[in-house]
Order: C-alpha cells, then structure tokens, then sequence
C-alpha cells in the first residue's frame, strides 16, 4: 500500500513539474510553433516518465554509490538516502529530457540554458548519493563518461564539418555535443554497459528513423534531422536496459 501511495505521489509531482514546463517550452518554441493552449498532454508525460523512473529505482538491487560492508550490503539507512538522491537525479533527467526532446523537434535547437544547467546540477545529485553510500566509484565512472561522450562526439562533430557541403555543416550540432556529456555522465553513473549501451543505441535509433523517412518519402539525403530526441532516446535505453545490473 505504501508502494502504491508513493508511486501516485511521484506520478502527481510528475504531472505538477510538467505543467510548470509548459511555459518553458512555449518560450523556447514560440517561433516555430505557438505557445500551447493546454499542457495536460506535457504534464501527462512527464508523470509517466517519473513513475518509470521510480520503478527502475525501486526494482534495482542496490543504490548507486552503496558501500558494500563485509555482509555484502550497504546500511540500510545509506541505501535510502543514496537512492533517494539518485532517484532526484534521475526524475531531473527524465523532465530534460522530455522538454529538450520536444524542443529539438520544434526547432532544431537544443538551448545552452536547458543543457548546460544539468551539468552541475546532475554533479551536485551525484556527489550526494556517492558522500551518503559511501563509494565514490560511480562519480567517477560518471565523469569518465561525460568526458568519453562529450569527446567522442565533438571528434565526430569536427569530422562531419570537415566532410560536408554546404558550408561545412555536419550532421551533429553543439547542442548535440553538449548534450552528450550530460548523457555520459547519467550513463557512466550508471555503469559502463549503461554507458555502451546508450551511445550504440542512439545512433542505431537515429539510423533507423532516417531510414524510414526516406522510404516513406517524408525526407532526402539533405533533410536536416533533429538528432537531440534519439540521443536522450539512447541514453534512456542504456539507462534502464544496462542499469538494473550494473547498479547492483
């Protein structure tokens, strides 16, 4: 019963953050579509998504920076605690996610005053849970993963310049980058198959609905495509595919 109440409070604060986003969203989507009359459908996404988020906290064997004693486990008073502030972490994510996505889509834009923020904000969450659990390993892995992705990206970024008409442009933008050391630091906190999981899957994601869009004739080799949604796509696949066993 307590599960119960807990998952409709998580569903409700979902849905109240969701509705406090549609004014964000609406600022930054204005010029290409007008503001929403109605953010039922937002908040209604995002409340799924926090339950989501809370069941993959809940589900998984141990939290995420847990010192294991000698019995093998972690106090249960610093599992609580470590897992209450990485869950905070993860419901921070899966909001940016959702609003980042939407603003991609609408505008081919990933705003430097949505990503950038999550870079000390997710530090800050994670360090907690690490200090509370008493491990500072998956700190580390985050910011190895951070660097990894943000790195990788930015090489590919420069190469696809280089390679490109028109100006030079390439297939990723800044944002994109940017975007993908958020995406490694929630992934390498995780775990390193997190970490695997969600860059192989965010351009097999992207792969695929190019693919579809030229068949189906709604693009060419030339229709720009918003990258942002099958990256944080990925970063959710490796998220809640790898994670269960790499946080335990």
């Amino acid at each position: 019963m307590l599960h119960v109440l807990a998952f409709v409070g998580v569903a409700v604060i979902g849905a109240v953050v969701g509705w406090r986003l549609t004014g964000v969203r609406a600022r930054f989507t204005e010029a290409v579509v007008p503001a929403p009359r109605d953010g039922l459908p937002f908040a209604a996404a995002t409340a799924a998504a926090f339950v989501a988020v809370a069941v993959f906290v809940v589900m998984r064997s141990t939290a995420p920076g847990v010192h294991a004693g000698p019995s093998g486990s972690g106090s249960s008073g610093a599992t609580v605690v470590a897992a209450a502030l990485a869950a905070v972490a993860y419901l921070y994510f899966a909001a940016v996610s959702l609003l980042l996505a939407e603003v991609d889509v609408a505008t081919h834009r990933l705003p430097n005053a949505i990503v950038l923020p999550a870079y000390p904000v997710l530090a800050i969450l994670f360090a907690a849970a690490c200090l509370a659990g008493g491990s500072w390993a998956p700190l580390g892995r985050a910011a190895a993963g951070g660097g990894i992705l943000f790195g990788f990206f930015w090489l590919v970024r420069t190469l696809g310049r280089g390679a490109g008409t028109g100006g030079g442009r390439g297939a990723l933008g800044g944002g994109d980058v940017k975007l993908a050391g958020v995406i490694g630091m929630v992934l390498g906190f995780t775990g390193w198959s997190a970490l695997a999981l969600g860059a192989l899957a965010a351009f097999l994601f992207g792969g695929v609905a190019a693919i579809a869009l030229l068949l189906c004739g709604r693009a060419t080799r030339h229709t720009a495509i918003a990258f942002g949604p099958f990256l944080l796509a990925g970063a959710w696949a490796g998220v809640l595919g790898a994670g269960g066993s790499a946080l335990g």
